[in-house]
């Protein structure tokens, strides 16, 4: 704080009588008035000068003052030193200095009002400040020197039936050393916080969001619904549910009816105490029958041969196949023709051009539109043969297959240095040579003059399929890596092969601290559950499907460095991410898939995505929201309760030193409780007579905080 001096001139006091008509020439000079701001400096007073007086034209020390404090506990007010000397008329002469020391400068801006409009739910709530959600619950204000603040509430309550009531709560804060009745700065402010109280809690939906089927009449189809479902737990009121179908056969929760063909989203309302309103929406489809496909299961299509370059020499060959020619007899229930037949479901890919490079099986597909643009399709494999026409160099080709993809996490960022392992398996390949040859057969039949049976023959073409030759085709494999936008891609891989692509990525055990076990051990104990999908596969930390204490004993191994290995020899796994799209909850029981599969195709394969998940990095998979607000996990060297001694041979003891109600609870490793007590003694003695030498997990519980740990029996 600054001192500042008065700019008024020093007191100079010249008596010539005070006491008697005698003269003197005492002159007594006071130090000037002081005015301090709130916090400075006010016990050694020496340092705001001195009295000194003059006589017979020397100056003397005036010797020490007498001090009065006018301080209020705020150390605010004045102080006042008064010096007295006497002249040789034993006339008193004295002077005084004012120390004045203004308030603080605590205001409005220093105080941090709880937050507005908070909606509670459910019977009996305890509107307490102190039992209100963070932010919700008392003001809080800046420290600042020379004011002493507190606050204080008066709530008014106003009922609007069994279920509702809504309170104002007049919040006061005063600063006592500023306290006044008037002024800019009076020391007192005033704040309205609005809490409302439902006794029906926000109810729970349960509403299906698509229900799908197929008209089994050429207009439509009865469609149903399943009913919305509501978690009731209120304390007086109910749940009333109507929806907006004109199509269903009452306006309640369940909306089940006579749906036309299309889509029809049917609206639910669901209004509960308050006044206050829900809503969920279920897509109701229709689809009309549509067209259905017969096609031919097989063709073979001989190439005719081409000269493509006028030379005079073959050197390819090609066939026309139309897709009409191969329908066996497609139709559309209600009559919905004409027909189209095409390669694609774009309708005008009507014929396909083969080729020597299209040699071989073709797996095609026969799509059939009706005249409302409903389409369905059947598989069919053309085989392309270079037979008798004898095109040189025309046989199967295997060609090659693009493949790329991009890997990622679950924030959608890309992750750099991934390894991408294509590998196909090897085959036997058989192939078979065709032979035209000539096959005698009797066209007419006599007896000569001799008595002999004479044949007259002709001769006509016959196949004979008489030479086989088998090969191996080697299996084959390449690695790729991530750039740092977390592609991949190559363009060496033969086609008409079956490719499994897996990814790996080396992993970084920094990633695991002291948060991760505690949400680990919190979730075992059904304190916590996890939102995200992600945070269940960084939990199972050996990949066995469940999560359990095995799990949280070898994380904590990996964190302490009593292990450096993972499981399975990795920590980031990786799936495919096409099958996380519609994953809602727990994926572990899920058939999800850590690689990719492609199939053997001349076609380009792209967007082959890969999701990495990093195991025992649970913390970054979670937001915090899932995690119960009562639930505080901290270690033991901040806790106001501790187990010892660690290891232990016999008993254990658990010391409270804050006397406040505990729940301590003990585990074996396999998650089995051994011992439980609630209980607000200074010190407790647990017993392990009957427990096996090995590690052990605590916890200790309080209102405001749980600690866990791990112990050992000697």
């Amino acid at each position: 704080m600054k001192t500042i001096l008065s700019t008024f001139a020093v007191i100079v006091l010249t008596f010539s009588s005070l006491m008697s008509n005698k003269s003197t020439s005492v002159t007594l000079v006071c130090p000037s008035d002081v005015w301090l701001n709130c916090g400075a400096e006010i016990w050694d007073l020496s340092i705001y000068g001195q009295a000194v007086y003059y006589k017979n034209g020397y100056q003397y020390d005036a010797g020490p003052a007498q001090v009065v404090y006018d301080v209020t506990t705020c150390e605010t007010g004045k102080i006042y030193r008064t010096w007295q000397i006497e002249d040789e008329n034993w006339n008193i002469i004295e002077c005084t200095q004012t120390i004045s020391i203004g308030g603080g400068s605590f205001n409005y801006h220093n105080i941090y009002w709880p937050n507005n409009d908070l909606q509670l739910y459910g019977c009996g709530v305890n509107t307490h400040p102190d039992h209100l959600p963070y932010g919700y619950g008392r003001p809080t204000y800046d420290y600042v020197t020379c004011s002493m603040v507190g606050s204080s509430y008066k709530d008014q309550v106003f009922n609007f039936g069994p279920d509702c009531k809504k309170i104002l709560r007049t919040w006061t804060v005063l600063d006592w050393c500023n306290y006044n009745t008037g002024g800019s700065n009076p020391g007192i402010w005033k704040y309205i916080q609005t809490i409302k109280v439902s006794g029906t809690s926000q109810p729970n939906l349960t509403c299906v969001d698509e229900v799908s089927i197929v008209a089994n009449n050429c207009h439509g189809a009865y469609v149903s619904i399943p009913k919305v479902t509501v978690d009731e737990d209120g304390c007086y009121g109910g749940y009333y549910i109507t929806n907006d179908s004109p199509y269903a056969d009452n306006n309640g929760d369940d909306a089940s009816g006579d749906y036309p063909i299309g889509t029809t989203t049917v609206n639910f309302k669901v209004e509960y105490s308050c006044g206050q309103e829900m809503y969920c929406s279920t897509k109701v489809i229709v689809d009309d029958k549509g067209p259905v496909p017969y096609c031919l299961s097989t063709l073979s299509v001989a190439l005719m041969p081409v000269d493509t370059d006028l030379d005079g020499v073959v050197d390819d060959g090609m066939v026309e196949v139309w897709a009409k020619d191969l329908d066996y007899g497609s139709y559309h229930p209600c009559n919905n023709g004409p027909l189209k037949f095409s390669f694609s479901s774009n309708v005008d890919s009507t014929f396909h051009v083969f080729t020597c490079k299209e040699a071989g099986y073709n797996d095609m597909q026969l799509w059939v539109t009706d005249i409302h643009g409903n389409q369905r399709w059947c598989a069919v494999t053309l085989i392309v043969q270079n037979n008798a026409a004898n095109i040189p160099d025309c046989e199967e080709e295997s060609g090659a297959m693009a493949v790329s993809g991009i890997v990622t996490n679950q924030n959608s960022e890309p992750l750099e240095n991934v390894y991408i392992n294509l590998k196909s398996k090897g085959y036997t390949k058989t192939t078979t040579t065709i032979d035209t040859v000539l096959v005698p057969f009797v066209i007419d039949s006599f007896y000569n003059q001799g008595g002999l049976l004479i044949h007259i023959y002709d001769h006509r073409e016959s196949y004979i399929y008489n030479e086989h030759s088998e090969y191996v085709i080697k299996g084959q494999q390449y690695n790729i890596m991530t750039d740092e936008a977390g592609r991949f891609g190559t363009n060496e891989p033969e086609a008409n092969r079956i490719y499994n692509m897996t990814a790996f990525k080396i992993g970084d055990n920094s990633k695991v601290d002291q948060s991760d076990l505690d949400l680990l051990s919190s979730y075992l104990k059904e304190e916590v559950n996890f939102e995200n999908p992600y945070s269940f596969i960084a939990a199972d930390i050996n990949e066995d499907g469940y999560i359990d204490f095995e799990d949280y004993n070898l994380l904590e191994e990996i964190f302490n460095e009593e292990e450096d290995e993972w499981p399975n020899e990795r920590q980031w796994v990786f799936y495919n991410k096409a099958d996380f799209e519609t994953v809602i909850g727990n994926p572990l029981g899920l058939d999800l898939k850590q690689r990719i599969t492609i199939d053997r195709s001349r076609f380009i394969s792209g967007n082959l995505d890969f999701i990495g998940i990093l195991k025992g990095d649970i913390s970054n998979y979670e937001t915090g929201e899932a995690i119960n607000s009562e639930v505080v996990s901290r270690s033991i060297t901040e806790s106001s309760a501790k187990v010892y001694p660690n290891p232990f041979s016999d008993n254990i003891i658990l010391e409270n030193n804050q006397e406040e109600e505990v729940t301590i609870t003990i585990y074996s490793v396999d998650g089995k409780q051994l011992f439980k007590q609630t209980t607000s003694d200074r010190q407790v003695q647990i017993s392990s007579e009957e427990w096996n030498v090995g590690p052990y997990l605590y916890t200790i519980k309080t209102d405001v905080d749980i600690t866990s740990g791990k112990i050992i029996k000697i």
